[in-house]
């Protein structure tokens, strides 16, 4: 009973210290330890959320998992919908994408977003013009009975124009 109390004033004083620690200009910046078997909770205005850098899972029956502070408000990275049938990628890193000249096919045009840049079709249609992809099928349907491989450089894509092979853009 001694070694389970002296355990939980080690958590409960170590978690405090981090809480001390990780605040800048008086605002909780998140990060350190929460829950576990003491529930030690957050600093007000952040939220405990499952840790997923440690092997326990408290959907997968972990009882009296540790967790990490995060600011429920900051900022999400965006959502890429890298599949998008309208949107060919020449480079998924935003940073690259203002060193990189690249000119779009007729019927697209260029976008740059927080997900990368490339070429945008504006026809609302299939752009199967796109020097980007090489199409195995046109159908659908038919791509999920196909077997293929893409060359060295290129990854397969599958979408509802159809399916085959394109450039694979630079990370």
């Amino acid at each position: 009973m001694f070694t389970r109390l002296l355990l939980l004033g080690v958590l409960v004083m170590g978690a405090v210290g981090q809480a001390e620690e990780a605040t800048r200009g008086g605002k909780p910046t998140g990060g350190q330890f929460c829950g576990g078997i003491a529930a030690i909770p957050c600093p007000e205005g952040l939220s405990c959320v499952d840790d997923p850098k440690d092997s326990c899972d408290p959907t997968q029956g972990g009882a009296d998992c540790g967790g990490v502070c995060v600011d429920p408000y900051a900022e999400k990275k965006p959502k890429c919908d890298y599949r998008d049938p309208n949107l060919s990628y020449v480079s998924r890193d935003p940073a690259q994408c203002a060193a990189i000249l690249f000119k779009c096919p007729e019927g697209s045009t260029a976008f740059f977003n927080d997900c990368g840049c490339g070429c945008q079709n504006t026809q609302g249609t299939c752009n199967y013009q796109d020097p980007n992809r090489r199409y195995v099928s046109q159908a659908p349907a038919q791509c999920a009975t196909l077997r293929f491989v893409c060359n060295t450089g290129e990854s397969a894509f599958f979408d509802d124009c159809g399916c085959g092979c394109q450039l694979t853009p630079t990370p």
